[in-house]
């Protein structure tokens, strides 16, 4: 698929991921997001493989992904070539989309496929939301799953919270997605998060979110 710039206004412009700092600025906003203790400089390996570094020798069959890519929007306005968003997918093989999936309230078996798109990350930075650039960006993730690579649908889980809106979930239903299911403690199930702004969960508390996960998928 040719993946040349497109814009969203006259001032933005989405773009493949391509270098190690733009792979890192797009972990640290996972990291603020999910209170993530990662150590500075560690990315995940999805965002590696988007990375001229690419898959290392010896690496874990199960927790690096067939294959990843990543877009990013620039705010090219007075030339400063700010990022302001980026959304990342992965390929992930049945046996490692299976650990994503929570057993509880989603039919893990319904459609899945020997290779699977898995949305591992979509951020817009304050004051460039609802402008269109969420769809552009999962769109282009979409279209690159579709055309190359062996995908034949893509997953998303939703973060499930009452205190903001679910930008995510009007999205993923906008752009073609089913909602398959919700699990309760999805987070708490995937032992993610030991805090969180949401629920309240804290270090001292030794123990992992309870935030409910909805999963989603679009069939290509």
């Amino acid at each position: 698929m040719e993946t040349a710039a497109s814009s969203t206004s006259p001032n933005l412009s989405i773009e493949p991921i391509t270098t190690r700092e733009e792979a890192e600025w797009v972990q640290e906003k996972m990291n603020e997001m999910y209170h993530s203790k990662a150590k500075k400089g560690e990315i995940e390996p999805a965002l590696q493989l988007t990375t001229p570094e690419g898959r290392p020798d010896g690496f874990d069959e199960v927790k690096w992904p067939y294959n990843a890519q990543g877009y990013i929007a620039i705010n090219e306005e007075n030339n400063t070539d700010q990022i302001v968003g980026c959304s990342v997918v992965s390929v992930r093989t049945i046996y490692q989309l299976q650990p994503q999936i929570p057993s509880s309230g989603v039919n893990f078996d319904e459609g899945v496929e020997d290779y699977n798109g898995y949305l591992l990350f979509q951020y817009i930075t304050d004051g460039f939301t609802s402008q269109g650039i969420g769809h552009t960006l999962l769109q282009q993730n979409i279209d690159w799953l579709r055309d190359d690579t062996p995908a034949k649908n893509m997953f998303a889980v939703n973060w499930v919270r009452e205190s903001s809106a679910t930008e995510l979930k009007g999205l993923l239903s906008k752009i073609g997605f089913t909602h398959m299911g919700t699990s309760e403690y999805y987070y708490n199930t995937m032992q993610e998060r030991q805090t969180c702004p949401e629920c309240g969960i804290g270090d001292e508390d030794n123990d992992y979110c309870s935030c409910a996960g909805s999963v989603w998928k679009k069939e290509f």
